[in-house]
């Protein structure tokens, strides 16, 4: 994440890695009645980490006013939690290798890999 724009409520990306805020409210229903976990990290060192804190508050925010339950796996063991990702029962598609990996993993399994568009 790189900037915010607060008058339009979007923020500017510069890789395609974060699952855009705008795509998640647009299609926040599909996370009703479910608990979302969201993992999440920075492996940059020049980064300015303000702007994706923003990000982080306006999801859970986002989450709270539509009473949707989530957990945050930000500092876990990285293996452990690839592997949690590829047994998901439902699996959000974000940018990135490892989120490409992981969605032909759980597809592998049966189980539901939703792209948010």
């Amino acid at each position: 994440i790189t900037g915010y724009d607060s008058a339009n409520d979007k923020f500017k990306y510069r890789e395609n890695y974060a699952i855009r805020y705008e795509v998640l409210k647009k299609n926040i229903n599909i996370f009703k009645n479910k608990t979302v976990y969201i993992f999440y990290g920075n492996h940059q060192i020049d980064i300015n980490l303000d702007y994706s804190n923003k990000y982080l508050d306006k999801i859970r925010e986002l989450f709270n006013k539509n009473n949707i339950k989530f957990i945050e796996k930000s500092n876990g063991n990285p293996d452990e939690d690839f592997l949690f990702m590829c047994n998901s029962k439902t699996f959000v598609k974000s940018g990135g290798g490892f989120s490409n990996l992981i969605s032909e993993i759980v597809k592998s399994k049966n189980n539901n890999v939703i792209k948010l568009s």
